[in-house]
């Protein structure tokens, strides 16, 4: 009878955990950044579409949280989010997350009001005002600054920058080069230009996912070179093989593969 009772307790504990999805929790500011993703409360966009997908191929599902931008990134860094969907490197991140990237490639560029003489990365900064959002990374590493003004906004989407540009408030706007382009073609906009030389910034796409997640899972990167810049492709650890973001990493890199990613940005973008 206590072998009985002990087999029916094995599998109803085996049921149990075979049965619990694993929730992958994906944070994101309440405005919107079209078409990746509207604001509060659709989820809808590529964004979603892609990692939910993701998701779905390992078992999981996509929670999505939403919450001001700096709020956001405090919770990231607490683990109380997994992950956030377009997290651009920089060495103050690297402190607390680790770059899986998400099969898309993007290319940062400057965008100021039509008639402004093209910017490059010679340009000068002196005397000029750059719109910053608040929580973004520091698009300008290794330029003279010393000279210009920033005028940093809370809960900064496109619109909202075209909106500060065209008032005077600041003289250029450095972000993605697909979201601007698709701002100015679906908004009509042709009082704006874009700089596409004015910041080497161009790389793959990532979802950064925090250390501190109760589904991170890490082990020593023998890959890693301490004599060279940490980069997303040069941390001191690495994914545990089998882990449930290691899968997820797996999954977004088959879709890119098979072609499921460009076809879904080219459903949002073209």
């Amino acid at each position: 009878m206590r072998l009985l009772l002990g087999c029916f307790i094995a599998l109803c504990s085996y049921v149990t955990v075979a049965s619990a999805t694993t929730e992958i929790i994906m944070g994101y500011r309440t405005t919107a950044k079209m078409p990746y993703i509207h604001a509060e409360p659709s989820d809808d966009g590529f964004y979603f579409e892609l990692y939910d997908e993701a998701a779905k191929r390992i078992g999981a599902k996509l929670k999505v949280v939403r919450l001001p931008k700096l709020r956001v990134l405090i919770a990231l860094e607490a683990g109380e989010i997994d992950f956030y969907p377009g997290f651009a490197f920089d060495e103050e991140r690297a402190k607390y997350a680790y770059w899986v990237p998400n099969g898309t490639y993007q290319r940062d560029v400057a965008i100021t009001l039509k008639g402004r003489p093209l910017m490059t990365q010679a340009t000068s900064l002196d005397g000029l005002t750059q719109l910053v959002a608040l929580g973004n990374p520091d698009y300008l590493v290794g330029r003279d600054t010393s000279q210009m003004d920033q005028l940093t906004v809370s809960e900064l989407d496109v619109g909202r920058a075209m909106t500060f540009l065209r008032r005077g408030r600041a003289d250029f706007y450095v972000y993605e080069e697909d979201t601007l382009r698709y701002f100015l073609k679906t908004e009509g906009s042709s009082d704006m230009m874009i700089h596409p030389q004015f910041v080497d910034r161009s790389s793959p796409s990532w979802a950064g996912f925090s250390r501190n997640s109760a589904l991170f899972e890490g082990q020593e990167n023998p890959a890693y070179d301490p004599n060279l810049p940490l980069a997303w492709n040069n941390m001191p650890m690495r994914l545990v093989p089998g882990s449930v973001i290691d899968e997820f990493q797996q999954a977004l890199h088959q879709m890119e593969m098979e072609g499921w990613t460009q076809a879904l940005y080219r459903k949002y973008f073209e």
